[in-house]
């Protein structure tokens, strides 16, 4: 099988390109920012597509912390536009769009506004061109080749390197970027997705930042880290919160790597990255 991955150097696409290394599927890469400054030109994408002839493609690429509305736009919206033609055109093509379950919330900030965007240009083209697609959302994800600045990253770095760090009271569930890949290999290998359909890899236990703090000190043996916890947005109550059973069902997928384990291999790739 052939899959065509784009945002090949963000923290899915890195995990999804060495995952599906070690398997015999034949693989490409492709980053889409060379496209983004000024006026989108989706000519060289569709070139790359046409001489490497996909069976799937995947697409990861999107800019989070983008301040540039225009570029912002160009990758979350048009560059997925330019997808969504190719495929029109292709129909023999699987589409699998990395969605977040931020996008399920009120929107915020102006990436929340892209994605909700490039859902419903997604469910739109499902059905009013019949693309054999499928949009896969998570909740927070942590793993290797997570961005600095994630908050999970940003707690290691409290309690290894004691920087200062405020974190605010709230809950939420925690999914292993390893576990969502194998969640995305279960779509790949999946025949045919119904029009318009959305699926989620949801972990299913929510827990506190609090509590989440406490199984940091217990495996890092810091008791105390320097971090102010902030009295604002408080949401402390912890649940099982699976909010879509499809994943389990009809795709047969359900998390391998619960938090602690999750935090262990993170915390030992910190130390050699550190070393």
């Amino acid at each position: 099988m052939k899959i065509f991955i784009t945002g090949k150097n963000g923290f899915v696409g890195k995990n999804l390109i060495e995952y599906y290394n070690n398997t015999k599927n034949i693989i490409k890469g492709y980053s889409h920012k060379k496209l983004l400054d000024g006026n989108f030109n989706k000519l060289h994408l569709h070139n790359e597509l046409n001489n490497f002839e996909p069976d799937v493609i995947i697409n990861c690429a999107a800019l989070v912390k983008e301040t540039d509305k225009k570029k912002l736009y160009n990758s979350n919206v048009a560059f997925l536009e330019s997808l969504l033609d190719y495929i029109v055109l292709n129909k023999k093509i699987k589409f699998i769009q990395i969605g977040s379950t931020k996008e399920d919330n009120q929107p915020r900030d102006n990436y929340i506004v892209t994605k909700q965007i490039s859902t419903a240009l997604c469910i739109h083209y499902s059905y009013a061109y019949n693309i054999n697609s499928v949009i896969c959302k998570a909740p927070i994800l942590y793993g290797k080749y997570d961005h600095d600045e994630s908050f999970i990253n940003l707690l290691i770095k409290s309690f290894k390197q004691n920087k200062p760090l405020v974190v605010k009271n709230d809950c939420n569930d925690f999914l292993h970027v390893l576990d969502f890949v194998e969640g995305i290999d279960k779509l790949v290998h999946y025949k045919a997705f119904d029009q318009g359909e959305v699926v989620y890899f949801i972990a299913g236990d929510t827990i506190s930042n609090s509590n989440l703090i406490k199984k940091f000190s217990a495996l890092t043996s810091n008791t105390k880290p320097p971090i102010t916890k902030s009295i604002e947005n408080y949401y402390d109550i912890e649940n099982k919160n699976i909010i879509d059973k499809k994943a389990y069902i009809k795709y047969k997928w359900q998390p391998k790597i619960n938090l602690n384990e999750g935090l262990k291999l993170l915390l030992n790739y910190y130390d050699k990255q550190t070393k």
